[in-house]
């Protein structure tokens, strides 16, 4: 048999377009943007494996029963292949209570923290037309899998956590806000080296004590001698890449945990860190410390084949 599809009218199409055109004139940005700690926006696309986690935390319930108060948990993460993350361990073990794992969702091919009104009617068109590629990716977790040895009083040892999606994603040539990371090799096992400028981005808060930033935003840093991270935090730096500048006013902040830090090798970039930790009161002067992938490579191989 064959399947018939059928195709939206002409003047619904028309309705669409025209309030497609209203809303984009209200979605322009008025003036310049914001800079973040030291970074700049970007476009829809320009980090297609970047992905936004969010879970809703009840936290008061009408009679005991009826929840009435949330709280939001926001962090970054990395798409590595058509239904796995990459993010940190602590986004699911220090929000101060236990998080069940269909509370968390992931925003996946977006660049804004909340969707804009133009977003919600491409969201709408592309249900219409059948159009992936004009959808929001707001997908549910179907599971969450944090590192054995992570370690919160080891200054975040291990800091490192596998998400799988509850659906793989689509990918192909015509679907280029979405698509997946590529890992190290296992055999560069030097990646990346000290003096390598990399780029980290995430929705974290542009300064000290402010709210998380509506768009998400990138910054350049270069890759530091794990010993001066090591003497700033008294830690040990097994499995970790320490990158950033001292008193510079560029760096990550609260809400970029788990976002990630790619390096280009040979003309293309390569995820090289998770973002952890950086320090609490001037993390626009200190630089941050990202869990090293290239060290994870045999854990995340051996998770994605163990639940597949």
């Amino acid at each position: 048999m064959i399947e018939v599809k059928k195709n939206p009218s002409t003047f619904t199409l028309l309705v669409l377009l025209c309030l497609i055109t209203l809303t984009l004139q209200f979605d322009q940005p008025k003036g310049r943007l914001v800079r973040a700690i030291g970074g700049e926006t970007f476009s829809k696309g320009r980090w297609p494996w970047l992905v936004l986690l969010e879970a809703r935390i009840v936290t008061e319930r009408l009679f005991g029963v009826f929840p009435i108060r949330y709280n939001t948990v926001t962090c970054g993460g990395v798409l590595i292949s058509k239904q796995w993350i990459l993010t940190a361990a602590h986004c699911f073990t220090d929000v101060g209570s236990t998080v069940a794992t269909r509370s968390w969702k992931a925003r996946l091919g977006s660049v804004r923290l909340r969707p804009s009104v133009s977003d919600k009617i491409w969201h709408l068109v592309g249900h219409i037309m059948d159009k992936d590629e004009l959808k929001q990716w707001l997908l549910k977790i179907e599971k969450i899998v944090i590192h054995p040895g992570y370690n919160k009083n080891d200054l975040y040892g291990d800091d490192i956590a596998m998400v799988k999606l509850s659906r793989s994603m689509p990918g192909g040539g015509h679907f280029p806000n979405i698509k997946s990371v590529p890992l190290p090799s296992e055999k560069d096992v030097d990646f990346p080296e000290p003096g390598l400028q990399c780029v980290t981005k995430g929705w974290g808060c542009t300064s000290l004590n402010s709210g998380l930033s509506s768009q998400a935003r990138q910054i350049l840093i270069p890759v530091l001698p794990n010993v001066l991270c090591e003497r700033l935090y008294s830690k040990q730096m097994k499995s970790r890449i320490c990158a950033g500048y001292h008193q510079k006013g560029v760096g990550i902040c609260k809400g970029d945990s788990g976002s990630p830090l790619v390096c280009q090798r040979n003309d293309q970039y390569i995820l090289a860190g998770i973002a952890s930790f950086t320090s609490r009161f001037s993390p626009e002067s200190s630089p941050a410390v990202f869990a090293k992938v290239q060290d994870y490579l045999p854990w995340i191989n051996d998770t994605i084949n163990a639940y597949k």
